[in-house]
């Protein structure tokens, strides 16, 4: 990532963009598609910030970390080595992270089957 001031921008090349306002991705923004490798920047829309949690589709069972989303700049994500035909559902947690003894609230899931990555193949 470069900076520019305060504000973080990236480099390369994007497949998909996130932006997340309010709490969950902007509409027709809930499932992006990317190829094999492929990668997802998200942005926050407002003074967030958030965090990303990550499923595997398969078992249902959540990442045992998840992404800050800083509202000062965008993160990336990108498809892991070797996978494709796959759906990556993410839901989204408003957060007070700043503060000692943070908690989480639920943003909630996007309508129209939640929120996702979907890797090709």
């Amino acid at each position: 990532m470069a900076t520019t001031g305060t504000k973080k921008t990236t480099t390369g090349k994007m497949d998909g963009m996130v932006t997340i306002k309010n709490g969950a991705p902007l509409p027709g923004q809930e499932q992006v598609t990317i190829p094999p490798d492929g990668r997802v920047e998200f942005t926050a829309g407002d003074p967030g910030p958030y965090l990303l949690q990550f499923v595997e589709e398969s078992s249902g069972k959540y990442a045992a970390v998840c992404l800050y989303l800083d509202p000062s700049g965008p993160v990336v994500v990108q498809a892991g080595p070797g996978e494709k035909s796959k759906n990556c559902p993410y839901n989204v947690y408003t957060t007070n992270a700043n503060k000692k003894g943070s908690t989480l609230t639920s943003a909630g899931k996007a309508a129209g089957g939640g929120n996702r990555i979907i890797i090709t193949s």
